[in-house]
């Protein structure tokens, strides 16, 4: 039967591995070949993702297993409450991050800040002080790192060196959107704007809105002035 230093142990490390996942995801050209702007090939991807997130998704699933096992140790604690206890704190957190987080923490933070409730929990129901104790020590650092400086600043890094790493040139600015996570860069004098990692937009563009531009006067001789409506309209 599973002990509850062994569940404790395994909530511990699930941040760390799923906080690491994030970060192989987002950097992950420093290890794998691709042409700016290209993806990895699908058994490369395959591989990607099971490396980032394997270990991370392992540790988690094996948190409820864990769990029960313990849970039918105990006297008057059924599974069947720590499945419904499981079920609608997934669904709480899934809203809280989806209505009033997006936008306000990066993916860091939310594994940070997700890990808080887990391990006051895991304080709730341990018998031991000391236990208990270090249940709640461990929530109120990760609730720190979430909310404060560390979580945002690695997201940052991170967000930044990816962003370089795709040939986007300088990050300007990135926000989480209800349009997807917008990136602006800037390289040479020319902005590119990215919508999940894919180039949306570029300006100013010398090779796409002359042409239009030039189209029009060229059906006049003499032209004075000309209105331009629609999509043709010059960058600046």
């Amino acid at each position: 039967p599973a002990r509850p230093g062994g569940v404790l142990a395994a909530a511990v490390l699930a941040v760390p591995l799923l906080a690491g996942g994030v970060l192989a995801l987002r950097l992950h050209r420093l290890v794998i070949t691709a042409e700016p702007g290209g993806a990895p090939g699908l058994g490369t991807l395959v591989a990607l993702l099971a490396a980032a997130l394997g270990g991370g998704g392992l540790v988690v699933g094996l948190l409820f297993t864990g769990a029960a096992r313990t849970a039918r140790r105990a006297a008057g604690a059924p599974v069947s409450r720590l499945y419904a206890a499981e079920a609608l704190g997934s669904l709480a957190g899934g809203l809280l991050f989806t209505f009033a987080l997006t936008g306000r923490i990066g993916h860091p933070g939310a594994v940070a800040l997700g890990g808080a409730p887990l391990l006051t929990a895991l304080a709730l129901g341990a018998r031991r002080p000391a236990g208990r104790a270090a249940c709640l020590v461990l929530a109120g650092g990760l609730l720190l790192a979430a909310l404060g400086g560390p979580a945002a600043a690695l997201d940052r890094w991170s967000t930044r060196r990816a962003f370089e790493l795709a040939g986007g040139g300088g990050l300007l600015a990135a926000a989480e959107t209800a349009y997807g996570r917008l990136a602006l860069g800037s390289r040479r004098g020319q902005h590119q704007l990215y919508a999940d990692g894919r180039l949306d937009h570029a300006f100013p563009d010398p090779w796409e809105r002359p042409v239009p531009i030039h189209l029009a006067l060229t059906e006049h001789p003499l032209p004075k002035s000309v209105l331009l409506l629609g999509g043709g309209l010059p960058d600046r």
